[in-house]
């Protein structure tokens, strides 16, 4: 699924404003996870640097540079352990009082600007009140109303549409990655470029294979823990154990679709297998509860051999 296509509204748009040179000097680009945000913040950059008549074109040397991150005239700030600090804004702000050495427009985003603390949003604030000409700030957030109304009263608020995850993972399972993966994919990540570099790096699988084995230990009626211990080693990291926890999650929602025998698409063969009753609903979803609660503790790194002894004992 091409990201800028299923946004085309929001292309338009820009293209519009730029073709009738009336783009603010300053956006704010509200979606969700992986609908696409810093692909169109990185496309207007292009269309502002394009050698070819400012088209975009995504081959002339500003563009590539746009793209791999390299061209001078654009700026990314990310949070740093989920923070953006005082120190990063101000040296955007430093920036954009420099001279450009190409003399073209400069493009400075904040990728998950919700997650400025006060002192980065005051300082933000003052480059907002004294706009630099050729200078355009983009926002990008999941959640405009986290940001100063001060900031999003000096900005254009452009919304997403949401994506279409049953979409996302017709479009996976068609490119011959399994259904179920395909579904876990879509679920997790929200988009065609952060599913596939997931299955690049691999990780997700690992956590994939573990939900595997936990579930058909208790189909074979084995010890989930023991299963768990011996095969550990599949989640090496805390993004590994917080996916196999969502997974985990996804399958309990499924679980309860099957016993209410509402349309059950994924997971089915492994619920056809497994033994329960049209009683435990209310207890599925105390699970997903206690699951929930155990990716908490698991991102406040608790010892996980220590988080699953007592999770398995509810499922």
């Amino acid at each position: 699924m091409n990201i800028l296509e299923y946004q085309n509204d929001v292309l338009t748009i820009l293209n519009n404003s730029f073709a009738k040179n009336h783009l603010s000097h300053a956006y704010i680009f509200e979606g969700e996870k992986g609908s696409g945000l810093k692909e169109v913040a990185i496309f207007l950059a292009q269309k502002l640097l394009c050698l070819d008549n400012h088209s975009a074109c995504g081959v002339c040397e500003n563009c590539k540079r746009v793209s791999n991150g390299t061209h001078t005239n654009v700026i990314l700030i990310e949070p740093i352990q989920n923070n953006i600090r005082k120190d990063q804004i101000n040296s955007l702000i430093k920036e954009g009082h420099m001279t450009s050495l190409t003399d073209k427009s400069r493009i400075f985003i904040i990728n998950g600007a919700e997650k400025m603390n006060r002192a980065a949003a005051n300082s933000l604030l003052k480059f907002l009140e004294e706009p630099t000409p050729n200078n355009y700030l983009i926002l990008l957030t999941e959640n405009s109303n986290m940001l100063l109304e001060t900031i999003t009263s000096r900005a254009q608020l452009i919304r997403f549409k949401p994506i279409n995850k049953e979409q996302l993972a017709n479009t996976l399972h068609d490119e011959g990655i399994e259904k179920d993966v395909s579904y876990i994919l879509s679920e997790l990540f929200g988009s065609y470029e952060a599913a596939k570099e997931s299955l690049k790096e691999g990780t997700i699988i690992n956590s994939y294979d573990m939900f595997k084995k936990i579930i058909n230990a208790m189909i074979s009626k084995k010890d989930i823990y023991i299963e768990y211990y011996l095969n550990k080693k599949l989640l090496n990291s805390l993004n590994a154990h917080v996916w196999f926890l969502e997974i985990l999650t996804l399958f309990k929602r499924e679980q309860i679709r099957y016993i209410e025998k509402r349309t059950c698409r994924h997971f089915k063969e492994l619920l056809d297998n497994l033994e329960f009753d049209s009683t435990i609903v209310n207890q599925i979803t105390e699970q997903i509860e206690k699951i929930n609660h155990a990716i908490e503790e698991i991102n406040l790194k608790i010892n996980s051999d220590l988080i699953y002894a007592g999770l398995f004992q509810s499922l």
